[in-house]
C-alpha cells in the first residue's frame, strides 16, 4: 500500500530504519512501546509483524499479553510506564501527568522522545492497514530488523 505513494516510499523506509538502529531507546523498550501503540490503535498488521521481534529481544509472550489485555499491573515498574505512556498517547492527543511522570523515572528527555517518534510512526502504520483492511502477511520475524541494520545512521 505504501508503493501508492512512490514519494513518501523511500523516506518512509528510511525512517522505519532508524526507528529500528538509529535510537538511544534499546530494542527491548522499543518493542513493547510498539505494542502498547498498535494495540490502542487496531494495529493488527504491525502486531503480527512484531511478536517475534519483540520475543528476540526478551518480551516475553507473558508480557505480550498483557499488553493486548491492558493488564499494566502484569509487567514491571519500568515497562508499564512505557506502555501506559505509549498507549496514553496514541488514545489521547496529549498524555497525561499520569502516563508521563512514572516514565521519566526510567527513561531519559532523549529517549521520551524517541518513544514518541516510535509510537507516531506505528499509529501511522496501524492507520494504514487498518483503514485500507491490508491483509496481515505471515510474520517476517527478525528479516525486517535484520535488514535495517544496512541502514547507515547519522551519528548520534
Amino acid at each position: 500500500m505504501m508503493a501508492h505513494s512512490a514519494g513518501a516510499l523511500k523516506p518512509r523506509l528510511e525512517l522505519g530504519a532508524a526507528q529500528l538502529t538509529a535510537l538511544t531507546l534499546s530494542a527491548r523498550q522499543r518493542e513493547p512501546a510498539i505494542l502498547a501503540a498498535v494495540n490502542a490503535a487496531d494495529g493488527g498488521y504491525e502486531w503480527v509483524q512484531h511478536e517475534v521481534t519483540c520475543e528476540s529481544v526478551g518480551v516475553t509472550a507473558t508480557e505480550r499479553e498483557a499488553i493486548r489485555r491492558g493488564d499494566l499491573g502484569a509487567l514491571s515498574d519500568a515497562d508499564r510506564a512505557l506502555v501506559g505512556f505509549a498507549a496514553g498517547i496514541v488514545e489521547r492527543p496529549r498524555g497525561d501527568d499520569e502516563d508521563f511522570v512514572p516514565l521519566t523515572k526510567h527513561l531519559s528527555d532523549k529517549e521520551i522522545v524517541e518513544v514518541i517518534l516510535v509510537v507516531g510512526y506505528y499509529w501511522t502504520m496501524a492507520r494504514i492497514t487498518c483503514t485500507l483492511d491490508v491483509d496481515i502477511d505471515k510474520p517476517l520475524g527478525t528479516a525486517v530488523v535484520d535488514s535495517s541494520k544496512q541502514y547507515t545512521a547519522p551519528p548520534r
